[in-house]
């Protein structure tokens, strides 16, 4: 089956993901779940489910530049995108794996990667600097990232998508995989128009929030715009049953 015909809870990895809490971030942005795996033993399966259906749909080396957006703020697309670059340089040791932040009106991956402001993506996308210089190395062999650079004000011009396709068509001569972190599709056009210049776009969803009818919504306009919906990551699933007795069954 290909990837087009795939429903939208195709990649839901399970009630086990996350937990009703939250959880605490650290140094300040989105909870990196995947470095403390011992606390966190069920997300961390949880993503790894995540990773591994993914990868199922990888055919060539051609399918590997991945959006992963929202329907709306809050609902953890960057915490998602952040725990699945670590999960895939965790289990694929042999790959090269670039983590972008694109998100540019509220960027994140700095502060949860302490890695100080400085060029990334916008920069590169400008001109203002070739790619290496927008690139940050990370504590895991195989993982970089790409934070968002320096933003312009809200009033300045961004960038167009002839630019956007000159820098994936230089990261897929470089890495592997290629993770972006976009703003909500409801609410950027600049994301909607990403997507369809990626190879396939992940719905990040909040359980007991997220209503039906804004997924319709999302679904809708992604396809319109010509985006491979691949399906969904329902984040903070909470467990139906306690917490202790989820293993015996």
């Amino acid at each position: 089956m290909s990837p087009e015909n795939r429903s939208i809870n195709t990649l839901n990895p399970g009630p086990a993901v996350v937990s009703g809490k939250k959880g605490k971030p650290f140094s300040g942005g989105p909870a990196l779940w995947m470095l403390e795996q011992d606390r966190h033993l069920a997300i961390a399966e949880g993503f790894r489910t995540f990773k591994n259906k993914l990868l199922a749909m990888q055919t060539d080396r051609s399918f590997s530049v991945f959006m992963l957006t929202g329907t709306e703020r809050g609902v953890g697309t960057s915490t998602v995108a952040f725990n699945l670059g670590l999960t895939l340089a965790m289990d694929l040791a042999n790959k090269k794996i670039l983590l972008v932040d694109t998100h540019l009106d509220r960027p994140s991956l700095n502060a949860a990667f302490h890695i100080p402001a400085g060029p990334g993506f916008l920069d590169h996308l400008l001109g203002r600097v070739p790619l290496p210089e927008a690139v940050k190395s990370s504590q895991l062999a195989g993982l970089d990232l790409m934070p968002a650079g320096r933003i312009p004000d809200q009033n300045s011009p961004l960038f167009d998508m002839t630019m956007f396709s000159r820098f994936l068509e230089a990261a897929r001569k470089v890495y592997d995989l290629v993770l972006l972190d976009a703003a909500p599709v409801l609410r950027s056009s600049q994301a909607r128009m990403m997507s369809a210049k990626t190879d396939g776009v992940i719905l990040v969803l909040e359980a007991n929030r997220t209503r039906s009818e804004v997924v319709a919504a999302a679904q809708s306009l992604l396809t319109a715009d010509g985006a491979r919906l691949l399906g969904s990551f329902l984040n903070r699933r909470r467990f139906v049953i306690p917490k202790w007795l989820y293993r015996y069954v």
